[in-house]
């Protein structure tokens, strides 16, 4: 049999295999498959607060190369001896801390809030944090890129 020859199955497609977008179409189904919208909206956030992680511990690393001062006094022990070992233990940190969140999520700190919350609060603190570190990059004088 030559190629030409091969038996099809129903749409023309040859048994045993998948056409491009039928694998595709099979991969975005697997992925959502019982993914709640709540889930989905909590791995969203907990995939932001690690963005904003990764990029707090850069604007971090320049802020200090230009002079400023690490406030957090366990982060500043580590951070002023090795920059790999600081950026490390902040990703080891926050991720361990969300993933403890997301597990205890459907509970109630303290047996007033869902822990959930928690996530959002991170969240927002990130944001600030990064905004902040923005805000003091444009301030520097010696930045070549005033923000």
């Amino acid at each position: 049999m030559s190629g030409l020859d091969k038996p099809t199955g129903p749409g023309g497609a040859i048994p045993g295999r998948t056409s491009v977008l039928t694998s595709n179409m099979l991969l975005r189904n697997s992925l959502n498959a019982g993914w709640s919208n709540a889930t989905q909206k909590t791995a969203f956030v907990v995939l932001t607060i690690l963005l904003l992680c990764v990029t707090d511990a850069f604007l971090t690393l320049i802020l200090l190369q230009s002079g400023a001062h690490e406030a957090n006094p366990v982060m500043a022990t580590v951070v002023y001896k090795d920059a790999s070992t600081f950026t490390m233990l902040k990703m080891l940190m926050t991720s361990c801390s969300v993933a403890v969140m997301v597990m205890l999520a459907g509970y109630r700190f303290l047996g007033v809030f869902r822990v959930e919350l928690l996530l959002y609060l991170v969240l927002s603190g990130y944001v600030g944090l990064v905004g902040y570190e923005l805000w003091m990059l444009g301030e520097i004088d010696n930045w070549p890129l005033h923000l």
